[in-house]
């Protein structure tokens, strides 16, 4: 079986492997996590950035600029390593919007399942925050799990998450219906 997907233009055979990362992969790369600073979570609000615009935007600017900085750490390489050693075994996704993945040459194959740090944008507008609906990335991620987990049931599929609180409701989600369907998971948060 083969799934194709819209977004990145390929087809690739079912996955054996898929991990999801979070925030805290991201902890030793310098970057904070939502719960190490709930008031980044409160300013990437939809309603905060629209009745607060001047003091959303300076913040937003020197919070995007201290991403910008951070450099992937060994975790990353790692992932990144999997990736081009299992090519089309391993389907790898993340919630971060820091885009560290992408800067260990990972490529275009990652899932940002909420997109990623806008640098260039002249309005509240041209920004994925909280409260908005999620992107198509995060629908053919799902699509592609549901995929593996439910149709592959011969063969062994392994779910990993790495950083992400089993609070998050995309983990809490996944690993529930992981279990549901005696599948291997492991959660490293």
């Amino acid at each position: 079986d083969t799934i194709t997907y819209k977004n990145k233009k390929e087809v690739i055979y079912m996955p054996k492997i898929i991990i999801l990362t979070g925030a805290g992969i991201s902890v030793e790369s310098g970057l904070e996590t939502f719960q190490d600073n709930p008031t980044i979570r409160q300013k990437l609000d939809r309603e905060y950035a629209n009745e607060n615009w001047d003091e959303y935007s300076t913040w937003y600017k020197d919070w995007s600029e201290n991403i910008m900085k951070a450099e992937p750490n060994k975790y990353h390489y790692l992932i990144s390593d999997l990736k081009h050693t299992y090519k089309n075994k391993l389907l790898v996704a993340t919630t971060n919007i820091d885009r560290l993945h992408m800067k260990t040459g990972f490529g275009e194959t990652i899932y940002e399942l909420h997109g990623s740090v806008c640098f260039f944008y002249s309005s509240v507008d041209d920004i994925t925050l909280y409260g908005d609906l999620p992107n198509e990335e995060y629908f053919d991620f799902c699509n592609a799990v549901y995929k593996a987990l439910c149709w592959n049931k011969k063969e062994e599929v392994y779910f990993i998450s790495i950083g992400s609180s089993k609070e998050t409701s995309t983990i809490a989600s996944f690993l529930q219906d992981c279990m549901f369907l005696e599948r291997n998971c492991y959660n490293f948060d």
